[in-house]
């Protein structure tokens, strides 16, 4: 993930993902916002990693802090 501490996983158990997930397999990631400034806009990314034949899995992560 860039942008950390920014954007981060707010607790322990934020995360149902392990290491390795099945094929067709789910899992549940929750990131939180933290605004350094406010009224400061503010980006990141969250890349995931796999051996899929397409190319790696990423979100695009924004927030303006209040």
């Amino acid at each position: 993930m860039s942008n950390f501490p920014i954007f981060s996983f707010p607790k322990k158990g934020a995360t149902t993902c392990h290491r390795t997930l099945p094929a067709k397999g789910q899992c549940k990631l929750t990131l939180q916002f933290r605004a350094q400034q406010r009224g400061t806009p503010e980006s990141g990314t969250v890349t995931i990693f796999d051996d899929a034949g397409n190319a790696d899995q990423t979100i695009q992560l924004s927030g303006t802090g209040k």
